[in-house]
């Protein structure tokens, strides 16, 4: 299909601006009452969202609970990495105290 007629054929007011879904209950993207906007250029930064560029400016319900469940999902990510890194480092300290108490056994001797 050409972007001519496309274009004649979609009312950008009334779909979605993340899966061209057309439902009753939009969000407005660009009132940011639960950082909606915030969250998705968070975990889609190549994703260009200005309020005049002339495309959506609503979100239908289910991409909003998709940009929560995957921003949630973000989170988790970063906290388990943290909490893996944080575990391997404590192990390595561990290990490093362990020799050097035995180094220092074997000086003293």
């Amino acid at each position: 299909m050409e972007v001519e007629k496309i274009e004649r054929t979609i009312n950008f007011s009334e779909i979605c601006r993340l899966c061209m879904g057309k439902e009753p209950d939009m969000i407005p993207l660009f009132i940011d009452e639960d950082n909606l906007l915030e969250r998705i250029i968070n975990f889609i930064p190549m994703l260009k969202l200005y309020a005049e560029d002339g495309l959506p400016a609503q979100v239908c319900p289910q991409c909003v609970q998709r940009v929560h469940e995957c921003y949630n999902f973000k989170l988790q990510c970063e906290t388990v990495d943290a909490t893996l890194r944080q575990l391997i480092n404590s192990r390595q300290e561990q290990v490093l105290m362990q020799y050097l108490i035995s180094r220092a056994c074997i000086c003293m001797c």
